[in-house]
């Protein structure tokens, strides 16, 4: 108790009474740190809200379901619940099909095409089968009215309608509640959708109340009649997935297993048997290494918060020096001097840290939207628009933010407690403070175990995610040993500085200082490469990227237009194409040949990937294929018949990584007319999706699938022929299709890249920021230190201008060595984040493209901001008497 009530007292009287004498720069370090556990906090919580709007489509269809059966193929036979049925025998059980669709809003001038146009998700229910739901919830602790209908609500003067009465109903729909209030909707009103490309009026037939103890429904959630739906979406004969609920008294482990393993048996490789939280889990998975990605890119904000919280403990420990060995003297133990500092630094992480989680909770509003976008456009459907406050994520938020402030505390604390009693510093005398980062011999360890990390694999997460921790921790390692290792070019840089200085006293009293760097000046320097290594080296990745991607789209995408059906934007959109639209499309007189795209998901390997099917004829002629490894034989290899052995393949990059193929390779793919063996023969560059795609010729596909529908088409025409005049003509013929011409889906693809890398560009400005006022709080500190020794300089005639000019000078050789150490570092983190970083992460190989402009332009920014900031500083230092304390 005695240390601990010590330390409070030290806490009081010494850390409290600073803090109070110097608001400003304390309140900027609370600001500091505030920032980064914000940026911190901001991107988990918009990662949790967009995982969180997927998974609600699983958890308010039935209730609790015990077990979800999905196909290995697009959907299951709906002949094949007869199976399941017999399969279980008497358990009592029920079993509720589920088809599910997509269904978007007529394109209300959002955009010029309609690509972009709101979507909902359309589900077909048994609903005679929904209402057994309350036989199946006999629990004392079963939420009252397990389903999602409830009577349908009307105004009073009209009568309710009876779920009996929708069966068969094509037009009528169930709409969520949150839905009927933004919007003003209730029984009897319509809505106009389109399913596919077609274009319906539907009556709302009732709203599902939002029921407590259940996740509620999300806003665009629309409910119908399964065989509506089937109808609607073309599925005739075909569901999604089927929900099995076992009557209360069986919900036993032993009864389940027997339930799950007579499902597995009948099976036959047709469907799939998960829980419900494997099915919530699914989210998660698909996403992790994006929302990985983010994480550790957002611990940039807190990086350089450590940084500068160093400094400024560092320096307090210089400008206390005295009052600390007044306090040796006094008989207080070193430990208890360092528990002293240690306490101010976790003082300063408690109070940033709850100001970050205000921060965080604001900033996630906004990030929750660029998050969500890019989810939504690449893997999912998701209905995030804001973001909630998660304690346990604020916790973590808390805890990150007081441990980096105790790591940048300790070695100010254990300076301070190395101060001997006798050593009472004159004020203004020069201090060294932290030696650490003089030691380029362990800086050079450090740049090695980074190479030796560069080049090892990933960390193997569950649904072959790969995280490329060795990537993320060769960076660190590469930035730690840079910061040691540029101290040493101080030297050089004085010399030189002298040597071109002439005899100006200005440039030669600035040169002084640098030929001897203190502690402060190496880490003042170890902030800006860190900052502008980071923000370098992010800039050669998003242009590489850029890059890459524009020389892809000039070779893929050379269509004259690009047709889908509305809201296909969406990753999880199934609106497509019917094969009677498409057809009429490409007989129109104006049009010279189409190329039809169409795909299914099937399970490769236990994991859920994408068959496509492709026209290799027109390879070379109206489209090329950007070949990784090309086929031995050419175009003319994939355009074999050999359907006695092995269908010719040809798989994305990505493809490969996230299932480890390669040429060569064979993998068997599920259709509805059994599995085909297939043989990759070739890999091609896409940079669409990181999930892969698996690509056959078009014909196999429709063979095996007895399916025409299309998910887009690319449409040629004839030499002369106006594409915007076509799109317009198309547009208002289709009221359910969108239109885009070659030169808008070339603007789309770049739209789409910069909004995924949306949130890169604020921690870049960000850590540039926090780097500058890290180099105006050393200087500052410098002059403090120097105030005796610029008196003197006053009293030689040396004038406040000048002392401010060699303050600058100073300031420039300190950002000098910083922005060339940290733009020489991002050329290797760009090789980093292209080749090892991303590789691992999403399996797309990047030409690695330098912006020598973007970085001179940073250079140029960081040395003239840090010029302005360091003339204010000194002219402010040439006028503090030699007695101010602060």
């Amino acid at each position: 108790m005695k240390p601990f009530a010590t330390t409070l007292l030290l806490w009081s009287r010494f850390t409290w009474r600073h803090w109070k004498s110097t608001p400003k720069s304390t309140l900027l370090l609370i600001a500091v740190l505030a920032l980064g556990v914000g940026v911190f906090l901001s991107v988990r919580l918009a990662n949790k809200a967009a995982v969180a709007g997927f998974s609600l489509f699983t958890e308010t269809l039935t209730g609790n379901s015990d077990f979800i059966v999905t196909p290995t193929t697009d959907a299951l036979d709906e002949q094949w619940l007869r199976e399941m049925r017999e399969a279980l025998g008497p358990i009592p059980a029920s079993l509720f099909p589920i088809v599910e669709t997509t269904a978007s809003e007529p394109n209300t001038g959002r955009s010029q095409d309609g690509f972009d146009a709101e979507q909902f998700q359309l589900i077909g229910l048994d609903l005679l089968a929904l209402q057994n739901l309350v036989y199946l919830d006999d629990r004392d602790d079963a939420p009252p009215t397990s389903g999602l209908l409830a009577e349908p609500t009307r105004e009073a003067s009209t009568p309710a309608p009876k779920l009996t009465d929708l069966l068969g109903a094509t037009n009528r729909v169930f709409i969520s509640q949150t839905l009927a209030t933004n919007r003003q909707l209730r029984s009897g009103d319509s809505l106009e959708l389109i399913v596919n490309d077609r274009l319906g009026s539907f009556e709302i037939a009732g709203v599902m109340p939002d029921q407590e103890f259940r996740a509620k429904a999300p806003e665009n959630l629309l409910l119908m009649d399964l065989p509506a739906v089937q109808l609607l979406s073309g599925k005739r004969g075909k569901i999604d997935r089927v929900e099995v609920r076992l009557a209360s008294s069986e919900r036993q482990p032993a009864q389940n297993d027997e339930v799950e393993n007579k499902l597995v048996e009948a099976a036959q490789s047709r469907w799939l048997v998960d829980t419900p939280n494997t099915q919530r889990s699914a989210g998660r998975i698909m996403t992790r290494a994006f929302r990985l990605n983010l994480t550790a890119l957002s611990c940039l904000a807190l990086i350089v918060g450590v940084y500068l919280v160093l400094q400024a403990l560092e320096a307090a420990v210089v400008k206390r020096r005295s009052e600390i060995a007044i306090l040796r003297s006094l008989g207080v133990p070193p430990r208890l001097i360092q528990f002293g500092w240690l306490a101010e630094a976790i003082s300063l992480g408690i109070v940033g840290s709850l100001g970050g989680v205000a921060l965080g909770f604001l900033g996630a509003q906004i990030a929750v939207r660029a998050v969500g976008a890019s989810i939504n456009v690449h893997y999912y459907s998701n209905t995030a628009s804001a973001a909630s406050l998660d304690p346990a994520e604020c916790l973590l938020a808390v805890l990150a933010g007081i441990g980096a402030s105790c790591l940048a505390g300790w070695l100010p604390a254990r300076d301070a407690a190395r101060t001997p009693p006798a050593q009472v510093l004159q004020r203004g005398m020069k201090v060294d403070g932290i030696k650490l980062l003089d030691h380029p011999v362990i800086g050079a360890a450090f740049i090695g175990v980074g190479l030796i990390l560069y080049f090892q694999p990933p960390l193997e997460l569950e649904g072959n995610v790969r995280f490329p921790l060795a990537g993320y921790l060769a960076a660190g390692c590469w930035v730690v040993g840079s910061s040691m290792l540029a101290g040493l070019f101080f030297p050089w840089l004085a010399r030189a500085m002298k040597a071109l200085g002439g005899g100006s006293p200005v440039i030669r009293y600035a040169a002084s200082q640098l030929l001897k760097p203190t502690g402060r000046h190496r880490l003042t320097v170890a902030g800006l490469i860190i900052a502008i290594s980071m923000a370098a080296g992010m800039n050669i990745l998003i242009h590489s990227f850029e890059s890459t991607i524009r020389s892809w789209i000039g070779y893929v995408v050379k269509a004259d237009l690009f047709v889908a059906a509305q809201g296909i934007q969406n990753a999880s959109s199934q609106n497509r194409l019917s094969p009677e639209t498409w057809k009429a499309l490409a007989a129109d007189p104006e049009v010279d040949a189409v190329d039809i795209g169409q795909a299914h998901r099937v399970m490769i390997d236990g994991e859920r990937a994408y068959l496509m099917g492709a026209r290799y004829e027109q390879a070379g002629q109206r489209r090329d294929i950007v070949w990784v490894d090309a086929p031995a034989g050419g175009v003319a290899n994939l355009l074999k018949d050999d359907s006695q052995k092995n269908f010719p393949a040809i798989v994305s990059e990505s493809f490969t990584e996230r299932f480890k193929k390669s040429v060569g390779d064979t993998l068997d793919a599920p259709t509805p007319s059994g599995e085909r063996r297939l043989e990759i023969v070739g890999v091609f560059a896409d940079y669409s999706s990181e999930r892969g795609y698996l690509v056959v010729r078009r014909e196999y596909l429709v063979e095996w699938f007895d399916d025409e529908h299309a998910i887009n088409l690319a449409v040629y025409l004839k030499p002369g022929v106006d594409p915007e005049s076509v799109r317009r003509r198309w547009a208002a013929a289709n009221p359910g299709i969108a239109v885009r011409t070659n030169a808008r889906l070339r603007e789309e693809v770049l739209t789409i890249f910069r909004q995924t890398f949306s949130i890169t560009y604020a921690l870049k400005g960000i850590g540039v920021a926090v780097a500058v006022t890290g180099l105006a709080l050393a200087l500052i500190g410098l002059m403090l230190e120097r105030k005796r020794e610029l008196t003197t300089l006053k009293a030689l005639g040396m004038s406040r201008v000048e002392i401010a000019r060699a303050t600058a000078v100073e300031g420039l050789g300190i950002a000098l060595v910083g922005s060339v150490g940290g733009l020489a570092l991002s050329l290797a983190l760009g090789r980093l984040l292209i080749f090892v970083i991303n590789k691992q992460s999403f399996g797309w190989t990047l030409a690695f493209q330098v912006p020598v402009g973007q970085l001179a332009a940073l250079g140029g920014l960081i040395l003239l901001t840090s010029a302005v900031v360091a003339y204010a500083a000194g002219y402010w230092g040439a006028n503090l008497p030699a007695d101010k304390e602060e």
